[in-house]
């Protein structure tokens, strides 16, 4: 994927992609802001206050969210637009959130980041959009002390098999399912109790809201692919745990745990076939299991929890 095209389409799409991946709609999972739930998860049980890195900063969602929780943070976006967006938010904030947190339009390949500045790199949705895994993990690792932590998200390979469409036929063509089938398969195991009844509570809570919703609702036009404001002409390069945990090694990082992004209880070709919002009121309540690794087999993004090795 050319640079010049993510850098186009995340100056034009700005807004429509923020107000897409973090709010949602009928039939749009806010994808970012799971991710940004999930970042900030693992990073609360922190003893002191971390110096981040989030590189692909986007409209500083997470950014400003570490920031209030007193963590100082440097935000990197190459589109102008997605950082004005995200200045304007830190604008808002009080004083001491605005001190904590800088931001900076650039190139992520070519910022100039001090050698061991930082205990956290973060990078949401950004990996896909390199010619290969190399760059952004060198990057990470020179940006990192001994020991730090490197977030990553990837569109998950594995989830072509589930999917059911034009990625799961290109699998097959290829030859590749096969691997795909067997590194899901190792991936499935009984989940832990505290999981599974988080889970059931979580159904519970919605049955109310699908109900309301089918009642006053109908299904939209059936459409195929991503919202047509925030699809980009190219996709992103795909990752399964394995491919990921194989490139992190040969920079220097141990792969500590993952995390289901985007879960889909249902078939992903139901969603539109649905009335608005029950295929995602169903989805969220896949949440509860996000750490399970059974969590990465219906999961479209998952989270890698990346650190780098002393020395």
């Amino acid at each position: 994927m050319k640079k010049e095209n993510v850098a186009e389409h995340f100056r034009s799409k700005a807004e429509s992609w923020v107000r897409a991946s973090y709010e949602g709609g009928a039939y749009d999972f806010p994808t970012a802001e799971h991710r940004r739930r999930v970042i900030c998860r693992l990073l609360d049980g922190a003893t002191a206050p971390l110096n981040v890195l989030d590189l692909g900063c986007g409209g500083g969602h997470l950014a400003l969210a570490l920031a209030k929780r007193g963590h100082t943070v440097l935000g990197i976006d190459q589109s102008p637009n997605m950082i004005a967006m995200a200045e304007a938010a830190r604008g808002e904030t009080p004083a001491d959130v605005q001190a904590r947190l800088a931001l900076r339009e650039g190139d992520i390949e070519d910022a100039t980041i001090a050698d061991g500045a930082f205990d956290v790199v973060t990078a949401m949705g950004v990996i896909g959009y390199f010619p290969s895994d190399d760059p952004l993990l060198a990057h990470a690792r020179r940006a990192l002390k001994d020991g730090g932590r490197f977030l990553v998200s990837c569109r998950n390979r594995l989830f072509n098999m589930t999917s059911h469409s034009h990625r799961t036929l290109r699998e097959i063509e290829n030859g590749t399912a096969p691997a795909l089938l067997a590194e899901m398969e190792a991936l499935r195991g009984p989940v832990s109790a505290d999981a599974a009844n988080a889970f059931v509570a979580a159904l519970e809570r919605a049955l109310p809201k699908l109900k309301m919703d089918t009642a006053t609702d109908t299904p939209a036009p059936v459409e195929t692919g991503d919202t047509v404001t925030t699809k980009m002409s190219s996709e992103a390069r795909q990752h399964t745990p394995t491919e990921l945990t194989a490139s992190a090694r040969a920079h220097g990082f141990k792969a500590e745990s993952f995390h289901g992004i985007h879960p889909h209880l249902l078939n992903p070709a139901l969603n539109r076939l649905l009335p608005p919002g029950v295929f995602n009121t169903l989805s969220v309540c896949l949440e509860a299991l996000e750490d399970e690794p059974v969590s990465l087999t219906w999961s479209s993004v998952f989270i890698a929890a990346l650190r780098k090795h002393d020395g």
